[in-house]
Parts: C-alpha cells; structure tokens; sequence
C-alpha cells in the first residue's frame, strides 16, 4: 500500500498513525460496536467473521475497519487474530489525512471492497444454492 510513498509521505503517515501488537486469540473489532479505527496488518493474520459464512483470513498488507470509517454504521464484522499482530492503527480523525497523503490509497480502498463485495455475493451465491438444494 504504501510502496510508491514518498519519503516526506511515509513520515506523514507515520505521525498520524500507531503500532500496534496484539497476542493471538484477540478481539480487535465485534460486529455491532462502533469504531474509529482503520487497521493495516503489518505482521500476522487476523479472522474476519462476516457471520453467516466461513471466516476470510487477512494477512500481512491487507487491511480492515474502512467501511465503519467511510460510511459511519456500526462495525460489520467481527475480526480476531489467529497468530501475534502487528497493525498500523490510523484514527478516524487522521484517516482523511491517510487518504490526502497516499494517493493511491481511494484507489487501492475501491479496488478492495469491490473484490470483498463480489465475494460475499459468491457466498450469498452459494448458500442460497446449497439450501435450495435441502
């Protein structure tokens, strides 16, 4: 993600932003509680339970607690590590200020949920399938 920043860019961004370590076994977000957070794994995978459906695995590079940020409804998912964590944790305050200092960032941001959205439309797909069929 942030492999094209400069380097006035990546001390923007690390002034706005804090490390996190968290053991595994560890709630980071529960569906259904607000949030203020936007979290980037750095080390580590996390469980995310969209429930309903098989937990999705994130690993290092991938990123959670987005929608809650850029639409406001309560947290969607419930995301627990798997192993010890390391995230970047970036404010709702500051995560306008992540947006103007990586420009690439709405892009990559569009790109990840249309790709989260077409997998939960292949679940939906597929549970729909599987209780037609019983």
């Amino acid at each position: 993600m942030f492999e094209e920043c400069s380097e006035r860019q990546l001390r923007s961004i690390a002034k706005i932003a804090r490390v996190v370590d968290a053991p595994a076994g560890t709630a980071i977000a529960r569906v259904g509680e607000p949030g203020n957070e936007f979290y980037l794994i750095l080390d580590g995978t996390v469980s995310v339970d969209l429930s309903g459906g098989k937990p999705v695995s994130l690993r290092p590079g991938e990123f959670f607690g987005e929608m809650r940020l850029l639409g406001g409804d309560p947290r969607s998912a419930t995301v627990v590590t798997d192993t010890p964590v390391r995230l970047l944790v970036i404010t709702r305050e500051n995560f306008s200020v992540l947006r103007k200092e990586v420009p690439d960032f709405t892009q990559i941001l569009l790109v990840t949920l249309s790709r989260r959205v077409r997998h939960a439309e292949q679940r939906a797909d597929r549970m729909g399938a599987a209780s037609a069929i019983l």
